[in-house]
């Protein structure tokens, strides 16, 4: 799970479950991703930007509220984002950087 600002949070697991709270975890909120594969990872660089990882890999501009699968391929185990464009993948075996978004 990742908290942001101390009061948003995400967390993230099986059949492509993720779910978020705005209040410090008091009430969580399940979102729709439309997978139904395991979200390893989940990161949010910033409110809007958010990565999950996986079997494939998604990005929300929108908080969460919607993803989008963006064509990557790498099956990450996790993922850490330094701002809304510039992070890394990690597999079993590699390291990836993006500085784009992974686009």
């Amino acid at each position: 799970g990742f908290i942001l600002k101390m009061i948003y949070g995400w967390a993230a697991g099986n059949n492509g479950t993720i779910i978020k709270t705005v209040d410090v975890g008091n009430n969580w909120i399940v979102l729709s991703t439309g997978v139904t594969w395991n979200i390893t990872s989940i990161h949010f660089p910033t409110i809007d930007t958010g990565y999950a990882t996986g079997e494939k890999e998604l990005r929300s501009t929108n908080g969460g509220a919607g993803w989008t699968d963006y064509g990557l391929t790498l099956s990450a185990n996790s993922s850490f984002f330094v701002s809304a464009n510039s992070g890394f993948y990690v597999n079993s075996s590699n390291i990836f950087k993006t500085t784009n978004g992974g686009s």
